[in-house]
């Protein structure tokens, strides 16, 4: 029978072990290790794992000494992203505020980059909390008498905005939110399929568009719907593929702005006698 310290007694001491494991670290980072003496040096253990020497541009890399490309391919030459920056433009919309996030990055790269660089129409303003973006946007319009844009992520930034949201609606302020959706491979659990029903009963619509045209679309009608009475908040669920999207030769929608129905003159004169003259009116 063995004894305990026998059976339990490695190959390898612990100190034999720590230094061939520091010679086969340096074999792989050190030129000229692979030596006969290096080899040497290690038991058999180790030896057994061979160890790929390092490419030059990965120990560039890792150095610190990494280059660019000196020439530069964009897969896209017109992004979708910068037709909708044009449309908020065009829209006079000053502002697009945005705690950042990866669903909507092709935007925000159209709002720093589009036209000349950096742009500032719409300037894009960073808040450190999707609800102080809604709430930023909301004084501006307030103070302003139309909206901007509060741009958030997802499923998760649209909980996180939506008091202000309610709050923006029980004050019948008009601001637009442009919430990033990002359904591909393993985002697809943290991304609910209609996330505009999170705060459908406090706004007064939403669009999901599925295409670049869809999406300038949406965007000027979500601005039509918010600036007439009543006002109020109005959401645009935008996939974070489109904006990457080639648009090719697509051509900007024409914006109409909303029309108000109103009522002739006689018709008026006609009401305001039927009020007076009534013994029990009714508004």
């Amino acid at each position: 029978m063995k004894k305990k310290s026998e059976k339990n007694s490695p190959q390898i001491s612990r100190r034999a072990f720590i230094g061939t494991g520091a010679a086969a670290g340096a074999a792989s980072v050190l030129p000229g290790a692979d030596s006969a003496e290096a080899r040497e040096s290690t038991s058999p253990a180790i030896s057994r794992a061979k160890v790929s020497p390092l490419s030059p541009q990965v120990m560039a890399r890792e150095v610190g000494d990494a280059r660019p490309p000196t020439v530069v391919q964009r897969a896209v030459v017109r992004p979708g992203s910068d037709l909708m920056v044009q449309v908020l433009r065009d829209l006079s919309i000053e502002y697009v505020i945005s705690n950042p996030g990866s669903s909507f990055e092709g935007l925000q790269e159209s709002i720093v980059n589009y036209g000349e660089i950096p742009n500032v129409m719409p300037e894009f303003i960073t808040a450190l909390h999707e609800e102080s973006a809604v709430d930023m946007a909301h004084g501006y319009a307030r103070s302003e008498g139309k909206p901007i844009c509060a741009l958030i992520q997802g499923t998760i930034g649209l909980q996180h905005a939506s008091m202000a949201i309610y709050q923006a609606f029980l004050g019948r302020v008009p601001l637009i939110v442009l919430v990033g959706r990002e359904d591909k491979h393993f985002l697809q659990q943290h991304t609910a399929d209609d996330v505009a029903a999170l705060v459908r009963p406090f706004t007064k619509w939403d669009a999901h568009p599925t295409t670049i045209a869809e999406t300038l679309d949406a965007l000027q009608e979500a601005y039509r719907q918010a600036i007439t009475p009543p006002c109020a908040p109005v959401v645009v669920i935008m996939d974070g593929h489109i904006g990457k999207q080639e648009a090719g030769d697509l051509e900007l929608p024409t914006y109409y702005p909303p029309t108000v129905q109103t009522i002739r003159q006689e018709q008026a004169d006609a009401i305001s006698i039927g009020l007076v003259n009534a013994s029990n009116p009714r508004v």
